[in-house]
Parts: structure tokens; C-alpha cells; sequence
């Protein structure tokens, strides 16, 4: 009885509530739901495509999910009976009336028309906004009683729903919808054994005056009998459907033993049952799938019987719990399947990267984690708060045929060893929902990763030192002198702000500057040739914390050429205008153009236009392929262009689209003509011949005086023409040798410095972390 009074609750509340508003609103507002039935056809229930009757089977699943958990609640009787007088009493109203329509055509399998087909039309809505809710700190937020949250569910549910009207399709297979309104619609059809999907036109978020036609498909029904591990009927189940000879699901479905056939179209098909998913249900207390069974349904025949049945699966289930008794806000669950005479090492699971085929990892959901279809055996299973966090608790579990239940206890998270983070808005108010990440910058280098966080009060997380696994050494400890830590929030409404931190840092607020918007203007974007292909950007001038995060970027729209930036914190920023290659590839974007702008708090507005873009092609010699970089030489010029060549043309041709004027190298790796060439856009002209100087030489150029280039002895505009004694003759030399050199601790360098030669003997091995190198190598000719 308990539990058929929950449901009757559930469904009152999410179906019909609505229907109940205007008594316990009590404010005599009129219904913006009303049923037009326009022909013969009754209701039914939406869908994309969909048939007859599947939403009976899905609503009892549903419902089986619904009695796992926390929800056998009592609840009072007079109270569920008090919402369906309610629902009896609630008042009515006429269906407002517009100028639009709806309109289309429903075919057959034959692409004939298909009469009598129902087509129901749905306006949408949008949930009610409520009055704002203002955060006090200095109090706990009051709770909603059950009228507060019936009003909300009712008047969201009003102003969600909207207008339907059904209508059955003619012998020319064609419906329309008049006297409609503006808005937004949902189309969808019905037939008894039919399928239908709409053409072209989306069924979803219709505007007013579409034509959404159908097409329908015929559907079988195939009888299943799904059994229980004992021989019994299973109450109910989900079954999964793949096509035969394919390893991927393309549907799942609800079926109840009360209701037994299934919906599917013509063909031959693999299907399984599943009882006791965790996630997609039934409900069941322990983890059943049958084998996959094979069916074939043909137009007009009635199929055999399909029977599944049931077996217990190898799985874990499991809880983890605090101390206190209450349930982690974050934690997470590894677990290996040990081989015979393995040992149980906790660590050195907890650094394992969790890849492997007898690995299992999983995030702890309320309170509980599942590992299933693993292989039987011993298994060793650690409980940390993050994926590279201490282990917390850990467990030796033999695994056998059904289900394995293991439950942790793990300890409260420990203050001493977190940064309590505080986040305010500009005017000082907490900022309830934020997104916080550890930046770290060594060198020239700056690394990001996203904090592993526990939120404490509303705008105030506590982030365990722990978890920070992107900061590149043990958080714990002294850290090193050439980092600097920062730490990053950033909301939609407020841009990002950053703050630097300390090892001894247990305390810190985070406080958003004043918030800035860019509305850029793109002058002859609109009829140009590079539409769609044009994307504009902001970054934040400055070093260390000044630059972090603060990034925004958009297109312009067709319409108007207008781009609209932010919010950002207000300050200097870099304006820059990027041109996607043809291809729309990433690595294809050149950089155009670029300003500095100051961004006062508030609206700014600013003008980039699209500067003079020219195509470069290289004539290359016969049998050439691969692909050349076109990159700017000088070093504040952030461009690199990628052309591949083209084989089919006599000859071969590589070409650049839309290079910006500017000094340039161009590099070919390929071929026996490979090398380098140097040229000036656009006194170049538009179509050369490839006439490479040859590469036998490494450029050095030095971006961070604190890096290992300085620190071994290189200097910028050094040119590396020997590697342990072997001239650099060619790039095919060029990558052999540097290969190879890099894997020596004793390297011996020639190099030539303002036109003298000298020694270096180097450390090959130090030269392996680009990161830490403070510059780069280039292919050069000496």
C-alpha cells in the first residue's frame, strides 16, 4: 500500500497536477493547457517515432526504478486523495486562437499516401522563472514546504505544457493545423503497426506555417517470455536490441510480463533481457542478463516466440560511507583482478593508470559504485577521493558467478590539509556555483587542471591538497622554487579571476573584478568571401595570474557581421581575428589581424575589419606528396599554415588560402628536394616554383632566459651545424642524428654563433622535455 500510494504521488505530481492549479494557486489564473481535438482520433502519447502502446511498458519501468533508493517514504493517504479532488474540481479554459498553421503529408512504406494516420501538434512553453533568490551568508536558506513546491511543480508544468491538437490524416494523407498561435510546436503521428519519422523538417521545436512530413514504416510484433534464473516469469525486464551480425545496441526497451510482445521493424535481429541494471533498471537486488537470442520478423508473418532467460552476473556492488555515517561528496573506486600469486599493493593500484583489461574504475554516486560483467577471481579494491589521492580504504574480494557486496567506511575530509576557497562577487556576495582549476606556471610553460572540489556553504569549497594531481609534484611537500600556483573561478555572469597560492596556503578568496562585454564589429564580413570561415577572440594581456582564463571568443553572425564577447573581467586585452582554412580544420587557422584594447567595465564596443588575405601556390616537382607549413618569421607573429599537395595536378601544386601580408618560411619535409624557403607575401606573386635552400642547420631561438637552452650554453640565433662530429647535410640527416643524440647523456654540439664556430658539450637527455627548454630548434640553412 506504501509504496502504490508513492507512485499514485508521482504520477499526480508529474502528469496531472497541473490540472489542479487554479485551486491551489488560488489566484483565479486560466489555464494555458486545453485540449482541441480536431477529427475522430483520441489522445496518445509523445513521441519522436514511435507506435502504439510502447509508453505503458516504460512508465511500469520507470516506476520499478522509482521503488529502489530512499523512496519508500510513507505517505499520509488523504494526502495523495486530496490531489485527485483537486484534479476533479480543477477549472477550464477555451483554447486561445492565432493566424498560423502546420501543415504536411504522411506516406506509407510504398511512398503512397497513408490515411487515417493520428498527427497531434504540442505548443511549448519555457519553466517559470521565479523571483530571484538572494544569498545570505550569515543564514541557512529556508526550506521550501510541500505548497511551495506543489506551486512551483504546477506552474512550471503550465507554462511548459501547452496547447494540443490531434487531427487524423485524409485519403491524400495530409493534415493541417489552422488557427494557431506563435510559439514553438512538437509534430508527431501514430498508427497502429506503423513507425514514422518526420523528412527533413525536425518535429521538435516546429515554428508556426512548417510543412513536416512523414514517412511510415510497417512494424511487427515479436512475442518474448523472459525467465528468472529458477524457471519462474520474470515480473518485468529491459531488453536490448542489436541487429544481427552487429555488436552495437540500437534500442532498449521496457517489457512487462503482463504485456509481452515487442515493437520492431522487419529484419533479423540479436536481443537480451536485463533485470537489475543499477542505472537503467528494473530494479531487482541482484544483476541478471540472459544470452542474446535471435528473431526474425517478416511483413504479414507472426513470429515464433522468442524466450530469454535470466543468469546471475559476476559484478560488485557496493557503498561508501563517512565516519559520520553520511555519504562522500566526491570519492572514487578502482579495482584490479589480481593473477594467481599476485600481491595486494594498494599503491601501486592507486598509480596505476586504470587501463587495463582487468581494471575497473568507477565515480562513488550517492553513496554507491558497481563494477559489472567482470571476470570472477580475486580482486583488490581501493577507495580514494580523487584519482590520484591517497587510498582511503582498501579490500581483498573474491568474486564468484553472482553478486559481490563490499562496503567501505572512509574517514572525514581533514581541514589541515585543504585550501577553504572562498568565491565573491564584485559586490561582495558569494557566488554560489563556480568552477575552480589549478594553473601552474614553470618557465614560460603554464599547465592547467581542473581542482578536485567539496562544497562546504554556498560559494565556499574546501579543495584537498591531496587531489591536486595537475600541479606536477607531491602538493604535500615543499614546493618547487621554479613554480608558481594559481588558482582560478569562473562563472558565465563574472569571466574568471585567479589568485596565486602557496604550500602554507589554507585560506583563500577569490573576489571577481567588474564585469566587461565586447560587441565586435566585422566590416565586410557579411557579403565577403570568407563567411562562416571567421572567428574572433580575447585574451588577457599580462603574465603570471594577469592572463589566466580570461579568454572569450565567438563568429559573427550573418546577419549583421557582429560578434558579442564575454563577460570578462574588465582590463587590457588582445583582440585578434582567426580565418579558418577550407578545410575547417583547427591546425588550418592562421591568425590575421590583432589590437590591444582597454575594456572598461560594462559594454565596449570595437571594429576588426577582415584585412587583405591572398592564396599562394607552389609548383612542386613531379611525384611530390605530403604536405608544406607556411609559418610567419617573426616571433610576436602567431601564423602557421598547412597546405597538403595536391597529385592530380601537372604539375603538382601546394596552395596556401587566405595568407595575411607578411615575411615567411616555408617548409617541406618531403622528397628529394626537401628544405626550406623563405618569401614575402604578397611581392611574392601568386603561383612560384618550389627552389628550396637546403636544411643543414638548427636555428635556436630563446623565449625564456630561465630554460635549459640558456642553462646549457645556447643562445638565440645559434645555428647547430654538427652533432657529435657529423655535419648536418640534409633533413633526412637532420631528424636521423637528432634522433639519436637525444638519447645520449654526453652530446657534443658545433655550432656557429655571429659567424664563429664553437663547442658545446650538453647533457642529450635534458633536451627531451620541450616543456623545461625555454626555446626551440628550427630547421635552418647556415
Amino acid at each position: 500500500m506504501r509504496t502504490v500510494l508513492i507512485l499514485l504521488l508521482g504520477v499526480l505530481l508529474g502528469a496531472v497536477v497541473g490540472a489542479a492549479g487554479m485551486a491551489l494557486l488560488g489566484s483565479g489564473r486560466p489555464s494555458i493547457v486545453a485540449a482541441a481535438t480536431r477529427g475522430d482520433a483520441p489522445g496518445g502519447a509523445v513521441s519522436t517515432s514511435s507506435v502504439a502502446e510502447p509508453a505503458q511498458v516504460d512508465a511500469a519501468i520507470a516506476a520499478a526504478r522509482v521503488e529502489r533508493g530512499s523512496s519508500s517514504a510513507d505517505v499520509p493517504s488523504e494526502l495523495a486523495e486530496g490531489v485527485g479532488d483537486l484534479l476533479r474540481r480543477a477549472p477550464t479554459r477555451e483554447v486561445p486562437r492565432g493566424d498560423r498553421s502546420i501543415r504536411g503529408t504522411v506516406t506509407g512504406p510504398s511512398g503512397l499516401p497513408l490515411a487515417g494516420v493520428l498527427v497531434r501538434v504540442t505548443r511549448l512553453g519555457s519553466a517559470v522563472r521565479g523571483a530571484p533568490e538572494v544569498d545570505r551568508s550569515d543564514l541557512p536558506p529556508p526550506p521550501l514546504t510541500l505548497e511551495e513546491k506543489l506551486r512551483r511543480t504546477i506552474a512550471d508544468h503550465y507554462a511548459a505544457g501547452g496547447e494540443i491538437c490531434s487531427a487524423t490524416t485524409g485519403a491524400d494523407g495530409c493534415y493541417a493545423f489552422e488557427q494557431l498561435r506563435d510559439g514553438r510546436y512538437e509534430v508527431v503521428a501514430w498508427s497502429a503497426g506503423m513507425r514514422f519519422t518526420s523528412d527533413g523538417e525536425s518535429n521538435r521545436q516546429v515554428r508556426p506555417d512548417a510543412v513536416v512530413d512523414w514517412s511510415g514504416r510497417t512494424m511487427g510484433r515479436l512475442p518474448i517470455e523472459v525467465q528468472l534464473p529458477d524457471g519462474s516469469s520474470a515480473p518485468h525486464a529491459r531488453i536490448a536490441i542489436r541487429r544481427r551480425g552487429s555488436n552495437e545496441e540500437v534500442a532498449s526497451q521496457g517489457w512487462l510480463a503482463a504485456q509481452r510482445s515487442l515493437v520492431l521493424e522487419p529484419g533479423d535481429w540479436e536481443l537480451r533481457a536485463i533485470l537489475g541494471h543499477p542505472e537503467s533498471g528494473p530494479a531487482w537486488p541482484d544483476y541478471l542478463v540472459s544470452s542474446w537470442g535471435k528473431a526474425s520478423l517478416q511483413a504479414g508473418v507472426d513470429p515464433a516466440p522468442l524466450s530469454l532467460t535470466l543468469a546471475s552476473q559476476s559484478c560488485v556492488r557496493g557503498t561508501v560511507k563517512l565516519a559520520s555515517g553520511s555519504k562522500p561528496k566526491q570519492a572514487v573506486v578502482r579495482g584490479k583482478r589480481l593473477e594467481p600469486g599476485e600481491s595486494a599493493d594498494p599503491e601501486r593500484l592507486r598509480k596505476n593508470d586504470g587501463s587495463g583489461a582487468a581494471t575497473q574504475n568507477a565515480w562513488v554516486s550517492d553513496g554507491e559504485f558497481n563494477f559489472l560483467d567482470v571476470p570472477q577471481g580475486r580482486w583488490l579494491l581501493v577507495v580514494q577521493r580523487d584519482w590520484s589521492s591517497p587510498v582511503l580504504a582498501h579490500a581483498l574480494v573474491d568474486v564468484g558467478a553472482g553478486t559481490t557486496r563490499q562496503e567501505f567506511v572512509i574517514a572525514e575530509l581533514d581541514r589541515a590539509s585543504c585550501i577553504e576557497v572562498t568565491v565573491l562577487a564584485p559586490d561582495g556576495g558569494r557566488v554560489p556555483n563556480a568552477s575552480l582549476q589549478w594553473h601552474v606556471a614553470r618557465g614560460i610553460n603554464m599547465d592547467s587542471d581542473d581542482c578536485a572540489v567539496e562544497a562546504r556553504a554556498p560559494g565556499v569549497w574546501w579543495l584537498p591538497l591531496e587531489s591536486a594531481r595537475g600541479l606536477g609534484f607531491e602538493p604535500l611537500e615543499p614546493w618547487p622554487a621554479d613554480a608558481r600556483v594559481y588558482l582560478a573561478a569562473s562563472t558565465s555572469e563574472h569571466g574568471t579571476t585567479s589568485a596565486e597560492v602557496f604550500s602554507t596556503t589554507r585560506t583563500l578568496e577569490l573576489k571577481f573584478g567588474p564585469p566587461a562585454t565586447l560587441e565586435v564589429r566585422v566590416p565586410g564580413y557579411v557579403d565577403g568571401e570568407y563567411k562562416e570561415r571567421v572567428h574572433v577572440a580575447i585574451n588577457k594581456s599580462g603574465q603570471g595570474a594577469a592572463s589566466i582564463g580570461q579568454w572569450a571568443g565567438g563568429v559573427p553572425t550573418a546577419e549583421e557581421g557582429l560578434v558579442r564577447l564575454g563577460p570578462v573581467e574588465a582590463g587590457t586585452y588582445r583582440l585578434s581575428m582567426w580565418i579558418n582554412g577550407q578545410r575547417r580544420r583547427g591546425w588550418s587557422q592562421v591568425e590575421a589581424s590583432s589590437i590591444e584594447l582597454t575594456l572598461a567595465p560594462g559594454e565596449n564596443l570595437a571594429t576588426l575589419p577582415i584585412p587583405a588575405l591572398y592564396a599562394l601556390s607552389l609548383r612542386m616537382p613531379e611525384g611530390s606528396d605530403g604536405g608544406l607549413q607556411l609559418e610567419a618569421t617573426t616571433k610576436s607573429v602567431n601564423r602557421g599554415l598547412w597546405a597538403q599537395i595536391d597529385t592530380s595536378s601537372v604539375p603538382p601544386l601546394a596552395t596556401f588560402d587566405a595568407v595575411p601580408a607578411g615575411d615567411y618560411r616555408c617548409v617541406w619535409s618531403g622528397g628529394n628536394k626537401a628544405g626550406l624557403m623563405y618569401l614575402s607575401v604578397p611581392n611574392c606573386g601568386s603561383l612560384l616554383d618550389w627552389s628550396p635552400q637546403p636544411v643543414n642547420a638548427l636555428r635556436v631561438t630563446i623565449a625564456d632566459g630561465g630554460g635549459e637552452l640558456v642553462a646549457l650554453g645556447f643562445a638565440e640565433g645559434d645555428l647547430v651545424t654538427a652533432i657529435d662530429g657529423k655535419q648536418i647535410e640534409s633533413q633526412v640527416d637532420l631528424q636521423v642524428l637528432w634522433t639519436l643524440a637525444r638519447a645520449q647523456r654526453k652530446l657534443a654540439i658545433t655550432l656557429l654563433r655571429d659567424g664563429n664556430e664553437m663547442n658545446l658539450e650538453v647533457d642529450g637527455k635534458r633536451l627531451m622535455n620541450h616543456g623545461k627548454l625555454g626555446g626551440q630548434f628550427e630547421p635552418a640553412t647556415r
